[in-house]
């Protein structure tokens, strides 16, 4: 069977905060597939990264293609396949229908019902044999919607927020899709208990490209223990409990420092929350830092601490990437048993897990200072190891491509239940 031509569809390619999709794609692309990029929204391109640049001009925008390419691309199926038109037309107002009295989610599947039928269009001008989508949310509305039209099978990389805080209609979506991958062992559970059967579901890690990081021995840096946290400021990153933990640590009589990587949308309140602390001497705020620059940052902590949480809208991490970037940089972490972290963060083997409480974090911080060197040094050679071997962004795209060509062949075979060709 010749190599498929795939199309990928995600809300942003490339995608500053979803480095791992256009990643994928240059992975699948050294091996020589074809794959038709397509982003729901305008990209932002780090500026200067010729690779980037060049995959943002060859994307597709699904938004904003233009009415007159719309009411073409109507016209299109409703005279040449009337019957695959009046199937989408009803299956979209049944699925809004579904999630009603959600209004607003109602009125997004309508307006991406709409839009299906030019992504149908140019997929099938492209000749593309499959669509992989990542994150189960609104570029999977679209990419199902696309494939009754087209007739083209569909796959979905699903992750954290597009299922804790979005995850409308997923069994549908299960049932219409070749398959649903996913990053954890706990997302797979998750979704089995909303009922996917497990048949439908795969494990496919998200990960990191191992061969940009070079092992290094750990050793401490600083006389005064230098704690460093890295994530964009928002309430499921767990920041306000690490400084409560921080205050705990310092009425302890513990030295120690906290570097604060970030930006978000709770900046003046964290800082407020150390001024009322009294914490200014400990925690000092970096801003935002470049991508570039962050490995350089982390050589110069003794430990990174991710104290993820649930947020009060039921959002939580998956498996943090930059948790991965540390562990392979040859950093101890500290995290939390939230969501599938405990797969990466092996309490005591490869890092230290905490409940999502200051208490946890402080116990763990503390404990953390007064660990070995001998031992440190063996915790984190376990983790490069366990990052380089199961969370290898290179390992995991072959693995999803297997996935994919299977799925394929097995429509090719008629073994529609494998293959996810129901539309219901």
């Amino acid at each position: 069977m010749p190599d498929p031509v795939l199309a990928y569809i995600a809300p942003e390619i490339p995608g500053l905060s979803s480095t791992f999709v256009y990643k994928e794609i240059y992975i699948l692309e050294d091996l020589r597939l074809k794959v038709e990029p397509f982003s729901i929204h305008a990209p932002m391109v780090t500026t200067g990264d010729s690779r980037q640049e060049a995959l943002a001009r060859r994307t597709t925008r699904v938004y904003g293609q233009g009415k007159a390419k719309l009411f073409r691309s109507h016209l299109h199926f409703c005279f040449r396949n009337p019957l695959r038109y009046w199937r989408l037309a009803t299956t979209v107002v049944t699925d809004a229908i579904s999630v009603l009295p959600d209004l607003k989610t109602a009125i997004g599947l309508c307006y991406r019902g709409v839009i299906a039928p030019c992504l149908a269009r140019e997929l099938s001008r492209r000749k593309v044999d499959h669509c992989h989508v990542h994150f189960a949310h609104v570029s999977t509305d679209i990419a199902m919607y696309s494939s009754l039209l087209s007739g083209i099978p569909f796959s979905v990389t699903a992750h954290a927020n597009d299922l804790f805080q979005r995850g409308y209609l997923l069994p549908r979506k299960a049932r219409r899709a070749a398959f649903i991958s996913t990053i954890s062992r706990f997302n797979i559970g998750w979704l089995q208990d909303k009922g996917i059967p497990a048949d439908k579901l795969r494990l496919v890690r998200c990960g990191v490209d191992s061969r940009e990081f070079s092992a290094r021995q750990y050793r401490r840096q600083h006389e005064v223990f230098r704690f460093g946290f890295l994530a964009r400021l928002v309430e499921k990153k767990g920041l306000n409990i690490l400084l409560d933990a921080c205050l705990l640590l310092k009425q302890r009589g513990i030295k120690f420092k906290l570097e604060v990587a970030g930006d978000g949308p709770l900046w003046d309140k964290l800082q407020s929350q150390v001024s009322t602390l009294g914490l200014q001497a400990e925690v000092s705020f970096l801003g935002a830092i470049a991508n570039t620059e962050v490995r350089a940052w982390l050589e110069q902590i003794d430990c990174f601490v991710l104290p993820c949480c649930r947020d009060s809208a039921g959002d939580m991490d998956g498996i943090p990437v930059a948790l991965m970037e540390a562990m392979l940089t040859g950093i101890p972490v500290i995290s939390t048993s939230v969501s599938g972290i405990p797969e990466l963060v092996i309490d005591g083997e490869t890092g230290q897990v905490a409940d999502p409480t200051p208490d946890s974090m402080a116990k763990c911080m503390h404990s953390l200072i007064g660990v070995e060197p001998e031992e440190l040094v063996a915790r984190v050679a376990r983790a490069q190891k366990l990052v380089a071997g199961e969370f290898d962004i290179h390992r995991n795209t072959l693995h999803l491509l297997e996935e994919i060509k299977q799925s394929l062949a097995d429509k090719a075979s008629g073994n529609t239940a494998r293959a996810g060709l129901k539309a219901t």
